[in-house]
């Protein structure tokens, strides 16, 4: 049922707010078929900045669609990153959440500036783990080396 749907959703072009929010569920709960789409829309700049808006979750829907869109945002490669780290550094962290986690690496790879002191700062107020915080200085530290 699952995967039907979200194949419906894709065939459809490039879902509207309401339905990258449902696809993102989708995905969440293992759809196979919403997984390889967000993987493979990472060039679309439409489908990016709308991920980032949920991630960051300015509307307050909650749910599982932001920790998912934060998901995704995380694997995606630096140069893709650039286009929205400004909508990711404006909405982070985001109160509540246990996706914060995910977007303070996005920011990293992203290596916007400002970013590095916006993980430091969600870091000492207890909005990221240990884990995920050393993992976006490591990150950080890399960006600046020679």
């Amino acid at each position: 049922m699952a995967e039907a749907r979200a194949q419906t959703i894709i065939d459809e072009g490039i879902p509207s707010e309401e339905t990258l929010r449902e696809l993102l569920i989708l995905c969440w709960h293992s759809s196979q078929i919403a997984d390889s789409f967000f993987l493979s829309h990472a060039n679309c700049t439409r489908f990016l900045v709308q991920l980032a808006q949920i991630a960051i979750d300015e509307k307050d829907y909650q749910g599982d669609a932001p920790p998912a869109a934060a998901y995704y945002l995380e694997k995606l490669p630096p140069p893709v990153l650039k286009g929205v780290a400004d909508i990711l550094l404006r909405g982070f962290p985001v109160e509540e959440c246990g996706h914060n986690n995910s977007l303070a690496v996005a920011i990293a790879l992203s290596g916007i500036e400002g970013g590095r002191a916006k993980v430091q700062g969600a870091y000492e107020n207890d909005f990221l783990n240990t884990d995920s915080y050393e993992k976006a200085m490591a990150i950080y530290a890399e960006h600046s080396q020679p």
